[in-house]
């Protein structure tokens, strides 16, 4: 399901006006280590840290039935609730420290909606998610006049 194994056009032509974010080594890098996550995820989900506990979505409505599993209609509604989640995340906002927008997810969800909902699939059954998912980046910022005195 993973093996996407894209050349530069091809992720160029996906990502078209992010070429700019794909000119930078750090994010090209990113990009194929998505379009390859299996390869990323998969070393990443065997890191031994802390485990994942909960649901992928707290909030849910409802538990899903032992009958749903089994006939496979889990997965549709997780990746129903995924995709509400990154639909409902601000323009321009990225979700993880890859640096990808939440518009890149948004435009191209029926290309990468389904990684994203293997590797969160993954990750619930594994019962830990990689680190990677589980950080962020925060930045303070200074605003005109408020805490002049801290250095």
């Amino acid at each position: 399901m993973f093996n996407m194994n894209l050349p530069d056009e091809a992720i160029t032509r996906y990502l078209g006006k992010y070429t700019r974010v794909l000119n930078n080594p750090m994010y090209r890098r990113d990009a194929y280590g998505f379009w390859n996550g299996h390869r990323v995820y998969e070393a990443l989900l065997k890191e031994s840290d802390a485990g994942f506990q909960g649901h992928l979505h707290p909030a849910s409505e409802r538990d899903v039935s032992e009958g749903e599993v089994r006939s496979g209609k889990q997965e549709a509604l997780v990746k129903d609730i995924v995709r509400e989640e990154v639909f409902s995340l601000q323009n321009g906002k990225t979700p993880g420290r890859d640096g990808i927008p939440k518009d890149l997810y948004a435009a191209f969800w029926e290309i990468m909606g389904e990684d994203l909902v293997d590797i969160l699939n993954e990750a619930g059954k594994r019962g830990k998610m990689p680190s990677s998912m589980r950080e962020g980046i925060i930045h303070l910022l200074f605003k005109k006049g408020i805490g002049t005195g801290i250095p």
